[in-house]
């Protein structure tokens, strides 16, 4: 596949299909390369099956040739990673700029890089912009903090952190590096030239305020949602697929892991014990961990553990009437997209990048951040009015379809880089 005027893409994340940074650069991958755009991946933890996405070996080659090797090096990895400036010596990964996949690329994007072990080095926007433009697409707020990916409302890192209130996140610290570290990103992007793109105006707010990014240009691109997969299913048809109750007010609970605290598992089950109006409902729950076992009175539940595969996933979303997300902090999370893709309402905290996703009474329910009351109001509002609640479905699916087209994402993207390009060229 050739690309026009030279144009090959290399996306480096820590997975294709492991997390949602992941997901999001892996559609991204899709997506360029469906309007002809040459792309490919190299990933630490590939996922997937397909010949574009390059899994990266280790110092010690393959863990197909080395297992115990392997074992030690992730080992010494996260234990250097305690010590060091975070993601300063990776093993795993400056194999990746001697390989021919940098060789044969005219423009890097850069994704999520940071993981307890098996990460990318941070270093790699100075490394790779000496050679090609570069585009950094930042899924949280790591690459401007000195540890943490979400900093909720701790301001450290607009100065020099330290004294850290959130050591355990995203990769638990056992002292207290955080200012060395952001003295590290500090040095790093000094002599970097590369652009930051952000899904959310909120993220883009927040690296436009970072001393680490000024002077850096940064962009706003949203995510692209597949509105092909990611569709409305008749609900009853859906829940018939599904075995489960035609006609049950039918919530929805989904993350990647229910133990993280920042999604807020615990005032779901606030919310639920705090409603007004009385009736049974079913709270499905999809996503990694075991949720609390007891439930408020009126309300059962069901598992549906982790669904890997997104025509099943659409399929959940498109029985539940509501997706309840009580995140404390996100950035523009792909599960909200995906649930109003496929005619489910939100209700959430209004954090985030949410808010840009999520219109209050239109498309779904937003509450104060951390107002387990307000929530409960949302879900005895939302279904005390069947057919105002069908409005709100319908909406919330057009919006999706209307102003997150995967396509319309890919184009931007590629005239940026196309835009870099020319600049370096001339």
């Amino acid at each position: 596949m050739t690309s026009p005027d030279g144009l090959s893409v290399l996306h480096v994340a820590t997975t294709d299909l492991g997390d949602g940074a992941g997901i999001a650069a892996f559609r991204l991958h899709q997506s360029l390369r469906q309007l002809g755009v040459e792309s490919r991946m190299a990933v630490m933890n590939k996922r997937s099956s397909r010949s574009d996405i390059h899994q990266v070996e280790g110092s010690f080659g393959s863990s197909k040739r080395s297992p115990l090797l392997d074992f030690v090096s992730d080992g010494l990895e996260v234990l250097l990673n305690q010590f060091l400036p975070q993601n300063s010596f990776p093993l795993h990964s400056r194999r990746l700029l001697s390989s021919s996949l940098v060789k044969q690329s005219s423009v890097f994007n850069l994704h999520a890089l940071h993981k307890r072990r098996r990460y990318f080095a941070a270093d790699l926007c100075l490394a790779l912009s000496q050679r090609a433009p570069v585009v950094w697409t930042l899924h949280d707020m790591w690459a401007f903090t000195g540890h943490c990916t979400y900093s909720f409302d701790c301001e450290r890192w607009k100065d020099a952190c330290g004294a850290c209130p959130t050591l355990a996140d995203p990769v638990k610290l056992a002292f207290d590096t955080t200012a060395m570290n952001l003295r590290f990103k500090r040095r790093i992007y000094a002599g970097s030239n590369f652009v930051a793109v952000c899904p959310s105006r909120w993220l883009a707010d927040l690296a436009r305020a970072s001393p680490l990014l000024a002077g850096k240009r940064i962009e706003h691109i949203p995510y692209g949602i597949d509105t092909s997969v990611f569709r409305p299913v008749d609900k009853r048809a859906a829940r018939q697929r599904l075995s489960l109750p035609p006609n049950a007010r039918i919530l929805l609970c989904s993350a990647f892991s229910f133990s993280d605290r920042r999604k807020g598992l615990p005032f779901v089950w606030e919310a639920l014990s705090r409603q007004q109006r009385s009736g049974e409902g079913l709270l499905l729950i999809m996503g990694n961990g075991l949720p609390p076992t007891e439930m408020p009175r009126g309300w059962s539940m069901r598992t549906m553990g982790f669904l890997p595969d997104p025509a099943q996933q659409a399929l959940v979303f498109s029985a539940a009437d509501a997706l309840i997300f009580p995140s404390l902090a996100d950035n523009l999370p792909n599960t909200v997209l995906e649930a109003m893709a496929c005619g489910a309402a939100v209700l959430a905290f209004a954090v985030g990048g949410i808010p840009e996703i999520v219109r209050s009474e239109e498309t779904g329910y937003l509450a104060p951040l951390g107002d387990a009351d307000a929530l409960a109001r949302g879900i005895d509002w939302l279904f005390e009015d069947a057919e105002r609640l069908g409005r709100i479905q319908r909406a919330a699916a057009a919006d999706i379809a209307r102003n997150y087209a995967p396509r319309v994402q890919a184009e931007r993207y590629r005239d940026l880089y196309l835009g870099l390009l020319e600049g370096r060229r001339s």
